[in-house]
């Protein structure tokens, strides 16, 4: 197993400690209001934990000032086909599964949304973002056998980056943003609509505490004497 691909297991491994401490307070009875506070508190838990983990990494996925601007500004989006459709187009694995997973989402409607998607999995520099995505496409999509209870017949772990690529800027090499999508796609296969909404709610809040983590990083860092 290769060092990167330990970082990516470590990643994950800390976003689970931390999500089935959340699971527990998701689950367990609460009045709506407290049930609110609780996931917002555990969301930002969760992205403090996971922002130490993930610095090396996020520092190791720098590109020039030129290249970012131009990937992260998607301001002209084709229709929700067209991305797929490139996807399907590179004619290898995990990007044709991909966009058949995709295709599965019930609220599949936001051009913009994929573009951040394909173009996270297509323009990636760094092997964990692809290893990320093979391990959504194996493990993301619920089993029906293994419960007793009604469960989504898509990609939750998709799902779950959708909604973030919906709220939220990408990085290029984000692999913060595919971890929080691959702990949280658990809420979204085992809760009822509430337990949805709140993960749809608090994996944005997760996403832009690290924003904010890092502008903090980088102001520190320009603060500093030379």
């Amino acid at each position: 197993m290769t060092s990167k691909s330990s970082k990516l297991i470590a990643i994950l491994l800390i976003a689970v400690v931390v999500a089935v401490g959340a699971g527990y307070w998701i689950f367990t009875p609460k009045m709506p209001n407290e049930l609110v506070s609780t996931a917002h508190q555990t969301s930002l838990l969760t992205s403090l934990e996971r922002a130490s983990s993930e610095s090396t990494i996020l520092a190791s996925a720098t590109t020039v000032a030129s290249a970012t601007t131009i990937w992260l500004n998607i301001s002209e989006t084709q229709p929700v086909s067209y991305y797929l459709s490139l996807l399907e187009s590179n004619g290898s694995q995990p990007y044709v599964q991909l966009a058949k997973e995709l295709r599965k989402l019930p609220d599949l409607t936001n051009a913009t949304a994929v573009a951040k998607i394909t173009y996270l999995a297509l323009n990636a520099t760094n092997p964990e973002v692809k290893e990320a995505f093979e391990l959504m496409i194996k493990g993301g999509t619920p089993d029906p056998r293994d419960f007793t209870y009604a469960v989504p017949r898509y990609n939750t772990e998709l799902q779950v980056l959708y909604w973030l690529a919906f709220q939220n800027e990408f990085k290029k090499d984000d692999t913060l943003a595919l971890a929080i999508a691959m702990v949280n796609g658990l809420w979204v296969t085992m809760g009822n609509e509430e337990v949805r909404e709140a993960v749809k709610r608090d994996s944005s809040l997760d996403r832009r505490s690290q924003h904010a983590l890092d502008r903090s990083a980088d102001s520190t860092k320009d603060s500093r004497p030379a």
